[in-house]
């Protein structure tokens, strides 16, 4: 084999080389991986490969001498320096080559798997994404039924309160308010009904009249010898129930028309005491409500609060 003396340095000093290497290694594992891709824009790789032609370029201006392969030479001959075997260096061409494609062949199967499992991983949060949407729709869809729903009960107890305010007007025409015990018309308090007979329920609002807890006071001092009527017991039910069909002992109106029968002109034997204790039994069950009701407030807007966060 001829061989060929040439003065140069060793070609792992190479600067060219070493450039050329580098940038084949970083090529093949952003071919692979993509790391760069998503910081810097697609048009910026065509000027990367412009770069990569300048800079071989100018390594080739400032070379000056050429690439030597150290000789092995046979154990127990004197050492000589300064040639290159030329089969060496094309066997070193081969081994360099090989171990290129061997270095392609890794980076692609090792990048071929992380891409398997980031498509599964995309995969995965697809699917979850989807999930999430559908939860969402859902929730949506249960909240839109929820705000019909309110809307349609409020429209219909609306509609019953207006009603019921109508019958209770033309009800309320048919006979007073109190009997006096004494009058002679009065079926006594046996004809009555007991003090159980005034509705309970949780109503805010004003007193009948003064401030709360005071007698209902007609002409200006009460009249111990005055019971509401069975009429003004109805009339006291159904403003708490909502329902025209609240029990007043013999007292009965018809929901739809208003009229009254005759029994509802009838005492009682319920004294105005009788209603204002009703009534602060209403207002006080009426505070436990509204403080229950805020407490479950509390405690909701407490529970969504942190995932709204």
């Amino acid at each position: 084999m001829s061989e060929a003396l040439i003065n140069g340095k060793p070609w792992f000093k190479s600067k060219t080389l070493w450039f050329n290497c580098l940038a084949l290694v970083l090529g093949m594992v952003e071919m692979q991986f993509k790391l760069l891709e998503p910081y810097i824009p697609a048009a910026v790789f065509p000027a990367l490969a412009f770069v990569l032609a300048v800079v071989n370029v100018l390594l080739r201006f400032i070379t000056t001498t050429a690439l030597i392969m150290p000789r092995v030479d046979q154990p127990g001959a004197p050492k000589q320096s300064g040639y290159i075997s030329v089969p060496a260096m094309l066997t070193l061409s081969k081994w360099l080559a090989a171990a290129a494609v061997l270095a392609y062949v890794v980076i692609s199967i090792y990048g071929a798997g992380a891409a398997a499992n980031e498509n599964k991983w995309l995969k995965k949060e697809a699917a979850q994404a989807k999930a999430d949407e559908a939860e969402r729709e859902r929730g949506a869809k249960l909240a839109r039924h929820a705000a019909v729903y309110e809307i349609e009960q409020q429209q219909r107890a609306a509609a019953q309160a207006q009603h019921l305010e109508g019958v209770m007007k033309h009800a309320r025409s048919q006979f007073g308010l109190v009997s006096s015990r004494s009058s002679g018309v009065s079926a006594g308090r046996g004809a009555g009904v007991g003090v159980d007979a005034l509705g309970a329920s949780c109503i805010a609002g004003p007193a009948p009249a003064g401030q709360a807890g005071e007698p209902l006071v007609l002409g200006g001092m009460p009249d111990p010898d005055l019971d509401l009527t069975l009429g003004a017991v109805w009339l006291w039910n159904a403003a708490l129930s909502g329902q025209a069909s609240a029990a007043a002992g013999a007292c009965r109106v018809d929901a739809a028309t208003g009229q009254a029968s005759a029994a509802c002109a009838q005492p009682s034997g319920l004294d105005l005491d009788a209603a204002f204790a009703n009534h602060t039994a209403n207002a006080q069950a009426c505070r436990e409500d509204r403080a229950r009701h805020q407490r479950l407030i509390d405690y909701l807007n407490s529970v969504q609060t942190p995932l709204s966060q």
